[in-house]
């Protein structure tokens, strides 16, 4: 992994950086807010933390900083349907904040998904074949911050 570039960012420019990459799943990003009762950082859909009223929290509140990573995964799949994935992980001690994922040299390739990991430690994303003997390399970027902390919620109702 390499840094791309180092810099202060809010948190909720890195939600329409995601939001722009993930236009499918846009609605289940997840953002960094305050629970004032507990006085924690949390991470929760953006709609839950407007219902119970918590702040969203940007990285100059908390003096966070942040790199992106990225990494590219050359990827060669023989039949329709076939399915291939690989993630990219933030350094010991940081969060990913944000991420996402493309295709460059696509020759029957489509991107199928592209996700935070489940602990927030990294990103990862899908690439399936949509014919046969498809080849094309999976770029995977992924945003990790600093001196934050924050557990992943449980299942949230809607």
């Amino acid at each position: 992994m390499k840094p791309l570039f180092t810099k202060i960012f809010a948190l909720s420019a890195l939600l329409i950086l995601n939001a722009t990459l993930l236009p499918s799943t846009a609605a289940a990003q997840k953002v960094v807010c305050a629970n004032p009762a507990t006085n924690t950082l949390i991470t929760k859909k953006l709609k839950k933390c407007q219902k119970l009223g918590f702040p969203i929290v940007s990285a100059d509140q908390v003096g966070t900083t942040v790199k992106v990573y990225d990494e590219s995964f050359p990827k060669s799949l023989s039949s329709i349907g076939d399915i291939s994935g690989s993630a990219v992980f933030c350094p010991e001690g940081t969060l990913a904040t944000g991420g996402g994922a493309s295709i460059v040299s696509n020759d029957g390739l489509m991107l199928k998904t592209t996700i935070p990991r489940t602990e927030l430690d990294g990103w990862a994303a899908t690439v399936q074949a949509i014919e046969s003997n498809a080849t094309g390399t999976l770029n995977i970027y992924v945003i990790c911050a600093t001196n934050i902390s924050a557990t992943p919620d449980e299942e949230e109702e809607e």
